[in-house]
């Protein structure tokens, strides 16, 4: 890599989705196929002079598919880098997974009280820059030892379940999280609700 971020010469790496198709590639043709939020990023890594591993990045292959990657870089010789490919789509892959598994709620699917803090911080921001108002509701499912008791534990989990999927549809995600907060209990953070007490009603 020159450092104007021109490829002077690619070697090929086995895969033909996202590899360049010519041996030399200039800096306008390999940016096309970065995404555009890391495009910046990447751009000021590869063309700084710095050596190291960039932040992972975003590729479109040949057939419209993404796939993530880190750069390492190093200088060769004044104005001149080398560069390592990695792909890491399949580590980020697991630990969005991971992640999900820690933030989620097994029996219901909805978050659990990780999950619910983390995606009430970012609804919380969201409306702060949007104005709007911002809404906390608890939800208690009255007699559920007593249907539990009478019913057995997995009528109990079909019962935690239908409410559950009751409240994954109340609004979309990016205005609203519902989680699973103790045994019958749960939480909803809406965004945008202007009369919260019908709302709740109305639930």
């Amino acid at each position: 890599l020159h450092s104007p971020g021109n490829v002077l010469l690619h070697a090929p790496g086995g895969q033909p989705n996202t590899e360049p198709r010519t041996e030399r590639v200039a800096q306008a043709d390999w940016l096309r196929h970065i995404h555009a939020d890391d495009r910046h990023r990447i751009t000021e890594q590869l063309t700084s002079g710095r050596s190291g591993a960039s932040p992972p990045f975003r590729v479109r292959g040949y057939d419209g598919s993404w796939s993530w990657f880190v750069a390492h870089s190093r200088q060769a010789s004044k104005g001149f880098f080398a560069v390592i490919l990695r792909d890491v789509t399949l580590e980020r892959e697991v630990q969005e997974s991971l992640t999900d598994m820690a933030n989620t709620d097994a029996l219901t699917g909805l978050a659990n009280r990780r999950g619910l803090s983390h995606r009430a911080h970012e609804i919380w921001l969201r409306a702060q820059e949007l104005g709007q108002p911002l809404t906390a509701l608890f939800v208690d499912v009255d007699h559920f030892k007593g249907f539990n008791d009478h019913f057995g534990h997995q009528a109990g989990d079909e019962c935690l379940q239908e409410v559950a999927d009751v409240l994954a549809h109340l609004a979309e995600p990016e205005t609203c999280v519902a989680a699973r907060y103790g045994s019958e209990e749960f939480a909803i953070v809406l965004a945008g609700c202007e009369d919260p007490q019908a709302f709740a009603a109305g639930l």
